[in-house]
């Protein structure tokens, strides 16, 4: 769903979107909810909120201000299944 790392300057504000593809090609993707957390290295969130959804599609415009390193979480329903993409951040000047 995600690249492992994606890199930012600082003051950058970028989009991130990701496409959710079934394991199964016959089988059809709905996402009910996709939201988002960003957490510094000390594990507090510095930001969070809900995905844009656009059919297989899932969107969301990230901000981050200070340099270091992040985790940004992403968690997806699709039906009755769960789904969380973890990447890390890497923010220089």
């Amino acid at each position: 769903m995600c690249q492992s790392e994606i890199s930012f300057y600082c003051g950058e504000v970028k989009y991130i979107s990701a496409t959710v593809t079934p394991q199964n090609t016959n089988e059809v993707v709905v996402i009910s909810s996709a939201e988002f957390e960003l957490s510094d290295s000390s594990c507090a969130v510095v930001e969070s909120g809900a995905c844009e959804i656009s059919g297989t599609q899932i969107k969301l415009l990230l901000s981050v201000t200070n340099v270091g390193y992040y985790t940004l979480k992403i968690t997806v329903k699709i039906g009755k299944e769960t789904v969380i993409q973890k990447t890390r951040i890497k923010v220089r000047e």
